[in-house]
């Protein structure tokens, strides 16, 4: 799993430099260079080929690449870090389903089709305080769909249920 966040760490960087890199360096030669290098390292470095550190230093260059064009109206700085970590999800989200089969891809459609129905009904029945604690179990569940794990969001799902039946 670790691995997975890195590589999305990753993606996240990239996606939000490279936009900008790639408008820029098209004017100056040497800039594009440096570009297409660092650009050309990174395939390595998501295949797990170098260590962490060494792609952390291509996300570095690129940042330094981009430092060049900072009084630029359209830099797009540093992400505050909880910015970062939610476009990170984002990206562990799509690679861990790039693993699943079709099959178990449906199954989890389902069950989060299920769940919206049938969550949205029991918050109904709540005071306002239990239907927080029951907002934050539905995240649980979520956050297992969203993972690729169906058994762990049908145990969440369980926790919900149980909770609810306690509350109403």
């Amino acid at each position: 799993m670790y691995e997975v966040w890195l590589r999305a760490v990753v993606l996240q960087q990239l996606n939000h430099w490279t936009g900008f890199l790639a408008l820029k360096v098209g004017s100056d030669a040497e800039a594009q260079r440096e570009f297409d290098r660092i650009l050309a390292a990174i395939p390595d470095a998501m295949a797990g080929s170098v260590p962490a550190e060494m792609v952390q230093q291509h996300i570095d260059d690129l940042v330094e690449l981009a430092r060049r064009w900072s009084e630029d109206q359209h830099y797009p700085g540093e992400l505050p870090p909880g910015e970062q970590d939610a476009q990170a999800r984002n990206h562990v989200k799509d690679l861990l389903r790039e693993d699943c089969d079709e099959v178990h891809r449906q199954e989890l459609a389902n069950f989060a089709f299920f769940l919206e129905i049938r969550a949205r009904d029991a918050f109904r029945l709540l005071r306002d305080q239990d239907r927080e604690n029951a907002h934050y179990l539905y995240g649980r569940v979520c956050m297992a769909l969203d993972l690729g794990h169906l058994k762990a969001a049908e145990h969440e799902w369980t926790r919900l249920q149980n909770y609810v039946a306690r509350r109403s």
